[in-house]
């Protein structure tokens, strides 16, 4: 389809606009993702704050809580099951079974909000390789049926 000389051209093109492409479908992705889990996040905090939740909540953010590194964690950002072993058990200690509530109650609007997120990059990426498709079409010469004379 094209010309010899043409081909390591064509084809260094081709991958620099991949590897372009790729760079922007994982930092997209990754932002999207990072976003709607903390909406999740979000959500949770504040369904649980109206609920019967609240008392605890006001309780556990109250403390000083540490990762492994010594920085310090912000409940507001972080996902009750990542947690460390450590940090779960002190806010255990304050109420085990409201620990329990909260997590679920967190665990499910995270998930559905990822759920989300995924269905909107499956979506870009269908749409990304329908355009590329109906770009090859156009860009790939017609070929006529050879007949024998």
């Amino acid at each position: 389809m094209f010309p010899k000389k043409a081909v390591g051209s064509v084809t260094g093109i081709g991958g620099m606009f991949g590897g372009f492409g790729g760079i922007l479908v994982n930092k997209s992705g990754g932002w999207l993702f990072d976003a709607y889990r903390q909406a999740g996040i979000a959500k949770a905090w504040a369904e649980a704050k109206t609920g019967t939740l609240g008392a605890y909540l006001d309780q556990i953010r109250s403390l000083h809580l540490l990762n492994k590194h010594g920085s310090v964690i912000d409940l507001d950002r972080a996902e009750l099951g990542s947690l460390p072993k450590e940090v779960v058990m002190q806010l255990q200690a304050i109420n085990a079974d409201a620990f329990v509530q909260l997590k679920k109650l967190q665990t499910g609007l995270v998930l559905s909000e990822m759920t989300t997120s995924y269905a909107i990059m499956f979506g870009v990426c269908a749409l990304a390789y329908v355009v590329a498709w109906s770009v090859m079409k156009m860009l790939v010469p017609r070929f006529k049926k050879i007949e024998n004379l």
